[in-house]
């Protein structure tokens, strides 16, 4: 009689234990950029509770309906990470009902809709749980920011330990300002381009350094002003050649 009473509290305890929900792992099966919903099948099957019709006894869980993603972000400020169809997530299960909460405003505690607890209604998914055949690489000592990993179009932002900041990408590095651009160092600033430079400016352009030193061929079209002289290796100045011959006749060369 009293294992009979123990596995009827047992059932009993188990049966509404299905209804409990912590965590599990998903896959995104349909997203909205806009407002971060995210409807998700969840990737482990629960046992049947009449354990027919699969040889397991098993049937996949209820797909999630419109429920927040989760990634970095406040009002003002988001990291905006490009989750797609089929990508993983863990799905966490809040303790109390949440509708009134997401649909208000944040600004003070809401009365939960009703009593219901741990309820498979109310989850969030959050990006970054992967199984370990599909896990991305980390590094050991860097923090990365990686996008199209083990792409060919692989770009990578690292910041180092030392304090470097290296940026890799196999495309366009583009900076577009409606403001003032201004790179400041109090060392080298040193541009690498193996291929062709250009420079598009709609003012005027000024220089102030010391020494300039070009090698190659300059070539200038339009006018040339120089506020002071200009010399050659070779010993030429502008300042103080003459020529040889009358004015508004043929000259000489530069002596």
């Amino acid at each position: 009689m009293q294992d009979l009473m123990t596995n009827m509290v047992e059932s009993a305890i188990s049966y509404h234990l299905e209804d409990i929900h912590t965590m599990l792992p998903a896959r995104i099966i349909e997203i909205d950029y806009k407002t971060r919903k995210v409807s998700v099948q969840p990737s482990i099957k629960k046992k049947k509770r009449d354990g027919d019709n699969d040889a397991k006894g098993l049937q996949d869980m209820a797909i999630i309906q419109n429920i927040p993603l989760i990634v970095p972000a406040s009002k003002l400020a988001i990291i905006s990470i490009p989750a797609k169809v089929g990508d993983e997530v863990l799905v966490g299960f809040f303790e109390r009902s949440v509708d009134n909460y997401l649909y208000g405003d944040g600004a003070a505690p809401v009365d939960p809709k009703d009593y219901r607890r741990h309820d498979y209604n109310d989850a969030v998914a959050i990006v970054g749980l992967n199984t370990f055949s599909n896990a991305l690489e980390m590094h050991p000592e860097d923090l990365v920011i990686k996008m199209n990993a083990t792409q060919a179009n692989e770009c990578t932002i690292s910041l180092k330990p030392n304090g470097d900041v290296v940026v890799d990408t196999p495309a366009k590095f583009i900076v577009n300002a409606t403001g003032n651009v201004e790179v400041n160092t109090s060392a080298d600033a040193i541009v690498n381009a193996s291929g062709n430079m250009t420079a598009t400016i709609g003012g005027d352009t000024t220089i102030d350094c010391g020494q300039t030193t070009i090698t190659g061929e300059v070539r200038i079209d339009g006018g040339l002003s120089v506020g002071s002289d200009v010399e050659t290796d070779a010993g030429f100045s502008a300042n103080n050649h003459k020529h040889i011959g009358n004015q508004g006749k043929p000259t000489s060369k530069f002596i």
